[in-house]
């Protein structure tokens, strides 16, 4: 249960047209700390009809974590994801082919885990988030909430999620809209606030980010969850 915690989510990728890069402070939500816990930077390729997506979280310049994911550019589903945690020394790989996800999960010193499971009908990951919540905005606004299923890489499994849509509101002075996102079950809930995310008006850029963050605090074994405050440099 606790390694769900930790990979729920990772994080939201900012939409552009060609070539990409940004970066994120991420600061924890328990301290008052003027300087960044973590880094996150990324770049985004377009290449032919796919974009090509590679972040990472760095404490100090050290890479904590390393993502990269292929993503169609039509519709804003994932082709393929992979993910170095080097804090806790796993790797997983999730490919996704027709209505089938095929996900394999490594440890170290442990035998490999891997599966086939159907693709649902709303596929989300940390890489296509973004663009995801693009596609999907007015659908949302709309309906005020939508369920989707997020993909958790070391359960070999996605869950149920909710986004809702709470409105435009000031963000640093600058108008946003604001959304709220938690699991969909009850029980799951209860381990984890909910998270809420803004973005700027025309939805092509993450402002802020405030929740459970796949990079955690310490060092292994003693690694903790880590609730954060993300501020996005565009």
């Amino acid at each position: 249960m606790k390694k769900l915690i930790f990979t729920i989510i990772t994080w939201p990728l900012f939409l552009a047209a060609q070539t990409i890069t940004y970066r994120a402070d991420v600061f924890n939500l328990n301290t008052k700390n003027e300087k960044p816990d973590f880094t996150f930077e990324l770049t985004e390729n377009k290449v032919a009809q796919t974009y090509e997506i590679k972040g990472q979280f760095k404490k100090a310049e050290k890479i904590q974590i390393t993502e990269e994911a292929t993503i169609d550019s039509a519709t804003a589903d994932i082709i393929e994801y992979k993910i170095d945690q080097k804090q806790t020394g796993e790797t997983g790989h999730v490919t996704v082919v027709g209505n089938k996800i095929k996900i394999v999960f490594k440890q170290k010193d442990k035998t490999d885990k891997s599966t086939e499971i159907d693709k649902p009908e709303r596929l989300v990951a940390p890489a296509n988030f973004d663009r995801w919540m693009q596609k999907n905005f007015e659908l949302i606004k709309q309906k005020k909430s939508l369920v989707f299923n997020f993909l958790v890489w070391d359960k070999l499994d996605t869950f149920s999620f909710k986004i809702k849509y709470l409105g435009q509101e000031s963000l640093n002075g600058k108008p946003a809209h604001h959304f709220k996102m938690n699991t969909d079950s009850l029980i799951l809930s209860a381990f984890f606030d909910p998270i809420e995310i803004w973005y700027n008006l025309d939805m092509s850029e993450i402002q802020q980010y405030k929740g459970r963050v796949a990079v955690k605090l310490g060092e292994r074994p003693d690694l903790k969850n880590l609730d954060a405050v993300v501020k996005y440099f565009h």
